[in-house]
């Protein structure tokens, strides 16, 4: 979330809610109460509003956490959707309704406890809510993760533009003087006429209401970029795959990488100007590893970052998810356990929630308005009175999809950052474990097991069995059917009989922390890494793969095992095939005539057909051994399953079965 002006919520005792007891949740009081906060009053030229119609709710009752979840209700369409709209990525207060934006639609919030959820029925163009911003005139704007269109909530209905240029057009004087801005759609600093905006494909705009600029790769900007910020002095800051920076009205940009503990651009949850030339940066860790801060500065020619991490200070959240800053250069985080504050020169403090993943929140004089991935919750500014959650009926807790399985009885596994879920071939759903998940392996018998941030775990009959206590980041079987691993320091480990044996340090051979593994038919332990493709063979010798000799990208992000030895890789930049005797083949998408969707791949996966199956951020594509290609828009897709039912496909959005009719074939 971003700069904004406070506005006064509802007053808490003319809710009309009804309230149920206050939930415990072992709250720690900070040592002081967190800064006052100055509210505005409601805009005076509010938009007309429809009446609060179609209510599913009547009050606002907490909802307890140990509800079950609903079933999924498969039918034979060719594409379905499954989301979770109780994890809250962003809320907005617009002088009459609370917004949530959630992977499962848009949820509004009534002052009498009623609540809405819109959906595509009511003319979002996706359920994949990404982001929202209030425009001068009150209207609601919400971007998607997986396409890159905008709607607007006029107070009445949802209009969608496909084109960014036109809503902008459009609507630009409402949006020049925007409520609440987020760098996700569009960004303004405070005094400025240019709007500036991600284009949907991975480049950047901006817009002064007379003429639009566009910022490529020529420009120096990085590619991927998906989020921007203008600082009052007018240097503006776009997030890709680095940070790149540039004096508004410039034409050529300087592009700088991510912080050490930045691997990916996807662990950026948000970002926001710090009052002057630099900027705020919010991100969360991998594979159980901690998130945390970072503030940029420019320093000639480079930036200088300074990293705030929970280590060393135990007030920064352990994951940050969220970050605002004020008029008065106050900076507000919230992340796993809570919110925290830090004033201009004076120390962190925490508001100490436990056990609560604060995603976003709206503050005003008297209370903290709390997005969760749990659901809505409120608190006190002082930690009392904590009360929730709010939430709506759901088949998923979770929405970001990174590993998926089947056993042998058709039980899906789904593998998420807050836990394992599964489904059962009747649609019913349980949610198994509530731990991170890091990876899920299924056995040739059709056993599944998964690594987590707390341990090793085997699914008999779809109940989970602790088999290790440490961290566990892959898991992989020999044609022997024995049990290899890497642990949390990125060592290659066997389990035989219970007994865990460390065989190397991958780490260490190839400079970067491992990412999958798979062992071929000679014993030899193939890992990804963003250094590279390494290939630990039997007798201890040490293979090493970058773009020097085989990858047209270094960063390979998932290695999948084919028939015959042959080795299919995800990288950031194509795909790569190794076969057994060591001939490289690289594949693109003008190689592969737009076969593969995107350069910028996820993972691959191979079936029982030898057919092989790639996950992009732009979608899904297939290739027979026939070399028949097939493909399925559908952005940021991170995993996909074939199964008799269709291919299940996990993404940073929610959980797709797609029938394979559904996709177009290449003639």
């Amino acid at each position: 979330m971003k700069p904004f002006a406070v506005r006064t919520l509802w007053p808490i005792l003319g809710m009309g809610l009804v309230l149920a007891p206050v939930i415990g949740c072992g709250l720690a009081r900070p040592s002081s109460a967190p800064p006052t906060f100055t509210p505005l009053p409601p805009p005076t030229a509010a938009i007309s509003r429809e009446p609060p119609t179609r209510r599913v709710k009547e009050t606002l009752t907490p909802t307890p956490e140990t509800a079950e979840v609903l079933r999924l209700v498969i039918t034979d369409e060719p594409i379905q959707y499954w989301s979770d709209p109780n994890d809250i990525g962003d809320l907005v207060y617009d002088g009459v309704y609370l917004w949530a934006a959630t992977r499962g639609g848009v949820l509004r919030w009534s002052q009498d406890g009623s609540y809405r959820l819109y959906t595509l029925q009511d003319g979002l163009a996706s359920l994949a809510v990404r982001g929202m911003a209030l425009d001068g005139e009150g209207r609601l704007w919400v971007g998607y993760a997986d396409r890159p269109a905008w709607s607007v909530y006029d107070g009445t209905k949802w209009q969608t533009f496909a084109e960014r240029q036109a809503a902008v057009e459009a609507h630009y004087e409402a949006m020049r003087d925007a409520r609440h801005l987020d760098p996700r759609l569009w960004y303004r600093r405070p005094t400025g006429d240019w709007l500036w905006l991600p284009d949907g494909q991975g480049r950047l705009q901006a817009y002064d209401g007379k003429r639009w600029r566009l910022y490529t790769e020529y420009h120096g900007i990085t590619r991927h970029i998906w989020m921007v910020v203008v600082s009052p002095t007018g240097q503006v800051w776009a997030l890709g795959s680095g940070l790149s920076t540039a004096q508004e009205g410039e034409v050529w940009w300087d592009d700088h990488t991510l912080f050490s503990d930045i691997a990916d651009r996807r662990q950026v949850t948000d970002m926001a100007p710090d009052g002057a030339e630099g900027i705020w940066l919010a991100f969360v860790g991998q594979g159980g590893r901690p998130g945390g801060l970072c503030r940029v500065t420019p320093d000639g020619e480079s930036v200088r970052w300074r990293a705030y991490m929970p280590e060393m200070n135990p007030s920064i959240p352990p994951q940050v998810y969220t970050l605002q800053t004020d008029e008065k250069g106050t900076i507000w985080v919230g992340g796993d356990g809570g919110i925290s504050w830090q004033q201009p020169g004076r120390p962190w403090q925490m508001l100490a929630l436990e056990k609560l993943p604060v995603r976003s929140f709206v503050r005003q004089q008297g209370l903290i308005w709390l997005g969760t991935a749990k659901g809505l919750w409120r608190t006190k500014p002082d930690g009392s009175e904590l009360q929730g959650p709010w939430r709506v009926p759901s088949p998923l807790r979770g929405h970001h999809i990174v590993a998926l399985a089947e056993d042998r009885a058709g039980r899906l596994y789904i593998g998420m950052p807050n836990g394992l879920s599964m489904v059962a071939p009747d649609g019913a759903t349980t949610v198994l474990l509530e731990e991170e998940i890091l990876c899920l392996a299924t056995t040739s018998e059709g056993r599944v097991w998964a690594g987590s941030t707390a341990g090793l775990v085997e699914l008999v009959d779809a109940k989970p069995e602790r088999r290790l206590d440490q961290a566990t980041r892959a898991i992989a079987f020999d044609q022997h059917g024995v049990l290899y691993l890497i642990d949390q320091e990125g060592r290659l480990a066997t389990l035989r009989e219970g007994a865990l044996a460390v065989v190397a340090d991958l780490r260490e051979l190839i400079g970067s922390m491992p990412r999958n593994l798979v062992i071929d038919s000679q014993g030899t332990a193939w890992f990804s890494s963003e250094n590279g493709l390494g290939g630990l063979k039997a007798d201890g010798a040490f293979e090493h793969y970058t773009e020097e000799n085989g990858l047209l990208s270094r960063d390979v992000r998932w290695v999948a095992l084919g028939k015959e030895d042959t080795l299919w890789l995800a990288t950031d930049y194509g795909l790569a095939r190794r076969l057994a005797n060591g001939r490289w083949t690289r594949f693109t998408t003008q190689s592969t005539e737009g076969g593969l969707l995107s350069h910028e791949m996820w993972a691959t996966y191979v079936d029982a057909e030898d057919v092989l199956w790639m996950a992009t951020s732009a979608g899904i594509s297939y290739r027979t051994p026939d070399v028949d290609w097939a493909n399925l828009e559908l952005a940021d897709a991170h995993c996909t399953l074939p199964t008799a039912r269709g291919v299940w496909v996990g993404t940073s959005s929610g959980l797709y079965l797609v029938q394979k009719a559904a996709m177009t074939v290449l003639p």
